[in-house]
């Protein structure tokens, strides 16, 4: 699992809550810069998922499209995490994101979301 975030009490909160969901699941965190970009076009096997939050401070939406760019990572599932509803708006109107979680990211409401993803724990 990608988890995209800039904040590091926000990255804490959400690990928290995927290793309260299924302790299995390993957690690259990044921050959005090129390097993150740059970090993705060298992977060679793409995370199962991307959660990112839109709500950084260069425009989530555009390097979400840039990250669709790179190859194996098309149709990865992503999921924005934000707590404003402009991006949730944003994001689905641009057509790049799965689905969307709400900060604060809670517990039963992330298991929700990635089992209807078929994201197996």
């Amino acid at each position: 699992l990608l988890l995209v975030e800039d904040d590091v009490k926000d990255a804490e909160r959400v690990i928290q809550v995927i290793h309260e969901v299924s302790p299995n699941i390993s957690v690259n965190r990044q921050t959005v810069t090129s390097e993150t970009l740059d970090y993705l076009r060298q992977v060679t096997q793409p995370p199962q998922l991307i959660l990112f939050d839109i709500g950084t401070s260069l425009d989530g939406v555009q390097f979400i499209k840039m990250m669709r760019q790179i190859k194996g990572l098309e149709v990865v599932p992503l999921v924005i995490l934000t707590g404003l509803a402009k991006n949730i708006i944003d994001a689905h109107a641009a057509n790049i994101a799965s689905g969307y979680i709400t900060k604060p990211v809670e517990v039963e409401e992330f298991r929700g979301l990635i089992s209807s993803l078929g994201f197996v724990t």
